[in-house]
């Protein structure tokens, strides 16, 4: 399994703090406005708006952030995954799956709390969950970093398969 810059069961309200938080300020602000009211638009406005908004975010540190303003978000989709996560019969077990796992995305960027728990599945069981931190790459890395991203991927599959 590999989960590029993906929220953690359970702690999907920290994490989406951690990608507001990436965004500067006045985005932030106008973001979480629109987040809260969002049922007050037109489903393809909002996608577009929240992906202008949050780009700073997605970009990370790595100029120019413009490069992700042609990123779709989709808002509907993005909910499902919500609620998804959000079940209480779904958690973060990577060390129960019959493979290994590997999380890559912005792990500094996230709350000590959920980057501890990334970080400790990892070190007490580092034969199953492996963690890749590109903090630069933003919470869109695989658009920012492709190369990385895939570098890394390919690796870690051929340890798989080994």
């Amino acid at each position: 399994m590999v989960a590029i810059a993906s929220p953690l069961p359970q702690q999907i309200d920290a994490f989406d703090a951690a990608f507001l938080a990436a965004n500067p300020e006045p985005f932030r602000s106008f973001a979480e406005a629109i987040a809260k009211d969002d049922q007050k638009f037109h489903g393809e406005a909002l996608n577009r708006y929240l992906g202008r908004l949050l780009a700073p975010a997605f970009a990370g540190t790595l100029p120019p952030p413009e490069e992700v303003l042609s990123v779709r978000f989709d808002a509907l989709a993005s909910g499902r995954a919500r609620a998804v996560l959000a079940r209480p019969d779904v958690r973060f077990a990577p060390t129960e799956l019959k493979g290994r796992a590997l999380w890559i995305g912005p792990l500094s960027s996230l709350p000590e709390e959920l980057a501890s728990t990334l970080r400790h599945t990892a070190e007490t069981a580092p034969d199953r969950m492996e963690v890749q931190d590109f903090p630069e790459c933003g919470f869109l890395p695989l658009s920012r970093c492709e190369g990385k991203v895939f570098k890394k991927t390919r690796r870690f599959v051929k340890d798989v398969l080994r």
